[in-house]
């Protein structure tokens, strides 16, 4: 029994290291973080500060560019114009689970293995994919249009919004920019790429609606009070849920995905 688990671990540690070397590490790339089991990973605007602190100081030392990004509760997309794909990244992973566990006491892994890339070769599909990030929370139906979300990228481009996060990382938006000669171009083109969000919603996909998802956190926030959804006994958490889903009319699956509990 031993020796076939010993084999079967090798075998996956392989094919691991075989992917990890055969990917692509230089050019416009589009990296794709998911949490395990697609569970919540950001709770706090600390957490997300942390991360995107962490992206820059990495950037900066591997003379990376980041073009694009955006956090969701549950997984992130970065746009990168580097030459050290998977230096980047591990050192952006290890460094921020170090710290997460240790902020929340927990140990084990955050995120899926191997991580997502796809590389950017046209003007015409860097464009798209960056468009794509930014459009990635009406998507998902956590807000009306991308400007209403405040973990992305978007209010990098023109200097018409007031955005803080400029004093925490920096964004490469000559791209878009020079395509887009105006802010009203630019919200033109975004807005159009996210047009058909409606169609999303009468295929019934499990996607967020702006207001239950704004409900479903606020709510959250109340009940947890300052503390960590980590720190909380099963019981509590399974009390939590079901009071949720009373009251914003969640799905079990978003409901469940915000409270760490697996089913």
């Amino acid at each position: 029994m031993y020796t076939q688990q010993f084999e079967n671990t090798m075998e996956k540690l392989i094919k691991r290291a075989q992917v990890s070397q055969r990917r692509i590490q230089s050019g416009n790339i589009h990296l794709y973080f998911r949490s395990i089991s697609r569970q919540a990973i950001f709770y706090r605007d600390v957490e997300k500060l942390e991360f995107l602190k962490r992206c820059n100081s990495i950037a900066k030392k591997l003379n990376c560019k980041i073009l694009a990004f955006v956090l969701m509760d549950n997984h992130v997309h970065l746009q990168l114009q580097t030459d050290n794909l998977n230096g980047f990244v591990l050192s952006l992973l290890r460094g921020y689970v170090k710290w997460y566990n240790r902020l929340n006491g927990i140990s084990g892994k955050l995120f899926t293995t191997p991580f997502g890339s796809s590389v950017k070769y046209s003007k015409e599909s860097l464009v798209e994919s960056v468009l794509y990030i930014l459009c990635n929370p009406v998507k998902a139906g956590m807000v009306l249009t991308p400007k209403d979300y405040k973990w992305s990228s978007f209010k990098f481009h023109y200097q018409n919004y007031r955005n803080p996060l400029k004093k925490i990382i920096e964004v490469d938006t000559t791209l878009l920019n020079s395509i887009y000669k105006s802010k009203c171009e630019f919200d033109k083109a975004v807005e159009y790429y996210y047009h058909d969000i409606n169609k999303i919603y009468d295929r019934k996909i499990d996607v967020w609606r702006p207001e239950i998802y704004t409900k479903l956190w606020e709510n959250l926030n109340a009940k947890l009070n300052g503390r960590s959804i980590y720190s909380i006994e099963i019981e509590e958490k399974i009390k939590i849920a079901r009071q949720l889903q009373a009251e914003t009319g969640a799905t079990f699956n978003q409901v469940t995905s915000l409270t760490q509990l697996n089913f």
